[in-house]
C-alpha cells in the first residue's frame, strides 16, 4: 500500500503544482490586460485631445483662408471674367460669326458664379 499511497501523493502534488501554475498565469494575464487597458485609455485621451485641438483651429484656418482670398483673389477668375466681358461686347456690336462662336463659347460660361466674387462674410461664433 505504500506504493499506492506514494502514487496518490505524487498525483496530488502534481495537481497542486498545476493549480499553482494556472493561478500564476491567470494573475500574469490579468496584470497584462490591465496594462493594455490603461494604455488604451491613455491613447484614447490623447486622440480626443488632438481632435479637439484640430477642431479649434479649423475655424481659425477658415478665417485666414477667407482673409487671403480677400487680400489676394485668384488670378484665374479675373481672366475668365474679362473674356466673358469681351465676348459680350462683341455680340452686342453684331461682330459675332461662326468662327468666334466656336472659340468664344467656352468663355461665355464662367466656371464660378458671381456670388463667388463677393467678399465672404465673417460670422461671430455666438451665432
Amino acid at each position: 500500500m505504500d506504493r499506492t499511497e506514494s502514487l496518490a501523493t505524487a498525483s496530488y502534488n502534481s495537481r497542486s503544482q498545476f493549480e499553482r501554475e494556472k493561478e500564476r498565469l491567470i494573475t500574469e494575464i490579468n496584470q497584462g490586460m490591465d496594462t493594455v487597458n490603461k494604455n488604451l485609455i491613455q491613447l484614447n485621451q490623447n486622440l480626443e485631445s488632438a481632435i479637439s485641438l484640430s477642431t479649434n483651429f479649423d475655424r481659425i484656418a477658415q478665417l485666414w483662408n477667407e482673409f487671403g482670398l480677400i487680400i489676394n483673389p485668384p488670378a484665374e477668375e479675373d481672366v475668365e471674367m474679362e473674356d466673358v466681358a469681351d465676348s459680350d461686347s462683341e455680340a452686342s456690336r453684331g461682330n459675332w460669326n461662326d468662327d468666334n462662336e466656336s472659340t468664344n463659347a467656352a468663355s461665355l460660361t464662367p466656371s464660378r458664379s458671381k456670388s463667388a466674387h463677393a467678399a465672404p462674410t465673417v460670422m461671430d461664433e455666438d451665432e
